[in-house]
């Protein structure tokens, strides 16, 4: 009985830290930058959240990047960004832009979203707000710059 009531207390307490991060998200979300991903001469619409990672990008615009076709997303070195322990995550969601810790990458996903959870070291930037189905097409090697949308 004792058991069950820890392993209560535990989950409650996940639970209630899941809920504050989703909390959090929701509120840079909020306050985002409007940017435009220009790739094989087509641009889509992004925007960059309210956060430390975010803001140092957002620093370095315009920034062209190469990035490589995974089994996932598309990635590829980028300078260190800054940013804090409260955004590092596992798991991501397909349409997501990402700075990958490990690898110091910047990523956009684009599929596999339901076994995402298994990637650690995420650091959520942003999202696409155009359709991401495009992106399936490209090929292994992509260039993409990223700038302030035009207002």
């Amino acid at each position: 009985m004792h058991t069950i009531k820890i392993s209560l207390f535990a989950m409650a307490i996940i639970l209630l830290m899941c809920l504050t991060a989703f909390a959090q998200q929701g509120d840079s979300q909020e306050k985002s930058t409007k940017i435009a991903l220009t790739i094989e001469g087509s641009t889509y619409s992004a925007v960059l959240y309210d956060n430390a990672a975010a803001k140092d990008l957002i620093a370095k615009l315009p920034l062209t990047v190469s990035l490589n076709r995974g089994n996932r997303d598309y990635c590829g070195d980028i300078s260190p960004l800054q940013y804090s322990r409260e955004q590092v995550q596992k798991g991501y969601r397909n349409g997501e832009l990402a700075y990958w810790i490990p690898g110091q990458d910047f990523v956009i996903f684009i599929e596999k979203e339901e076994t995402g959870a298994s990637v650690d070291g995420v650091v959520v930037l942003g999202a696409m707000t155009s359709d991401i189905q495009p992106l399936f097409s490209l090929g292994r090697s992509i260039q993409v710059r990223i700038a302030p949308a035009e207002q």
